[in-house]
């Protein structure tokens, strides 16, 4: 690993270096259903033109749960090589599994792969007590050299969090972040004031609020079809234009809110179909998004494709 890959790597173990918008980014498939690598080149390259902090593969939006391990890793590595050696824009990899074993496995490879930092969501289904979260992501950090973001999303884990168990965990040398993602904004404040972690939004639609709330940034859905107008609402808010914020938020919002039409990433699918970037093809069990919906959706296109 070169000096400056150690010295981005670095940087993610600190506060500051999460501060931004991380995509999360969609899979791609083609008509047969695999990967369709020249439209991930396309959503790639449609990033880097934005300033965002970072790109989230195989998360829920990156439909991870259907992917193979080979498949994650190609990933991972062809994104890295497409970045460059010195890059500006982060790799993070969604490793978080119901297994301890599989994520400790998954967060080496992804490693090896090359990623910078891993995004990991509290296990579902089997409900760890907050003992066993506290083993689970203690052995997963001790597997791996990498940052961690530690991921809250009860609405996909069935597993909501208290304070006192969120802010135990953080205190893990390196969960250095976490992507908050209840929209509860009581919950996400105490967070944020607590905890020396940086707390990302993981909801779009509170985005906003979140920055106003303390955070640090997001993980968006919505910033795959248009990440600079994202990247600009949260320089805006930085700098204490509130004004602006609120006048870019509004226009963002209709978006926003389309984004949650149907089961997510059927809605971002279809709008980066619409774009160039690919097919709105899902696999299994997901299905594309209903006729009606397209249309709403390709009503929005229209209205807001020369707007950003």
């Amino acid at each position: 690993m070169s000096n400056n890959a150690q010295n981005r790597r670095a940087a993610l173990l600190k506060k500051e270096g999460w501060a931004g918008v991380w995509t999360a980014m969609v899979t791609p498939f083609d008509q047969s259903g695999e990967i369709d690598w020249s439209a991930w080149e396309k959503l790639v390259h449609h990033q880097l033109r934005s300033n965002v902090r970072g790109l989230v593969l195989f998360g829920s939006t990156g439909e991870g749960a259907t992917l193979t391990v080979s498949e994650k890793q190609e990933l991972v590595a062809k994104t890295c090589k497409l970045l460059g050696q010195d890059r500006s824009v982060y790799v993070m990899a969604s490793t978080g599994k119901s297994s301890t074993r599989e994520t400790v496995e998954l967060s080496r490879m992804a490693e090896q792969a090359g990623a910078d930092a891993l995004l990991m969501a509290t296990p579902a289904y089997n409900k760890p007590t907050p003992a066993g979260l506290l083993a689970h992501f203690k052995e997963a950090q001790d597997a791996t050299g990498l940052a961690i973001c530690l991921y809250h999303i009860p609405g996909r884990t069935a597993q909501r969090l208290s304070l006192d168990t969120l802010l135990q965990l953080s205190r893990l040398e390196k969960i250095t972040s976490i992507k908050e993602a209840t929209a509860d904004l009581q919950l996400f404040q105490n967070l944020a004031h607590q905890t020396d972690c940086a707390v990302l939004s993981g909801d779009d639609p509170t985005y906003l609020a979140s920055l106003a709330c303390g955070g640090s940034g997001l993980v968006s859905v919505a910033s795959n079809c248009y990440p600079e107008p994202f990247v600009k609402l949260f320089e805006l808010a930085e700098a204490g234009n509130l004004n602006g914020a609120q006048d870019l938020n509004q226009k963002l919002f209709p978006i926003i809110e389309a984004m949650g039409i149907e089961t997510n990433p059927g809605p971002v699918k279809f709008f980066t179909s619409l774009m160039g970037m690919g097919t709105d093809r899902m696999r299994s069990p997901l299905a594309p998004c209903l006729a009606d919906s397209k249309v709403r959706m390709e009503s929005l296109f229209q209205k807001y494709k020369d707007c950003f």
